[in-house]
């Protein structure tokens, strides 16, 4: 993977995120990595084979894919 993943304490103040424009930065990263998720579960559902197309595993991948797009949906929206 070409980024590093970006990981942060939970509900602790982090210095240099002051201005509004580095925490968009961050959203940004954060939504490059989000599709890059995305896009890896899509490249795994189009290697189920057509006869597990209603398997657990597609089915998991799909609905995965699917929320995936709506959070970098709405972090789009944030900024």
């Amino acid at each position: 993977m070409a980024n590093q993943a970006i990981i942060f304490p939970k509900g602790k103040y982090i210095p240099g995120f002051e201005r509004r424009s580095k925490r968009r930065e961050l959203v940004r990263k954060i939504i490059d990595q989000l599709d890059d998720i995305r896009y890896n579960e899509e490249v795994c559902m189009d290697n189920i084979p057509e006869s597990l197309q209603e398997s657990d595993a597609f089915v998991n991948a799909e609905h995965s894919a699917a929320f995936l797009m709506e959070a970098i949906e709405s972090l789009q929206y944030a900024y």
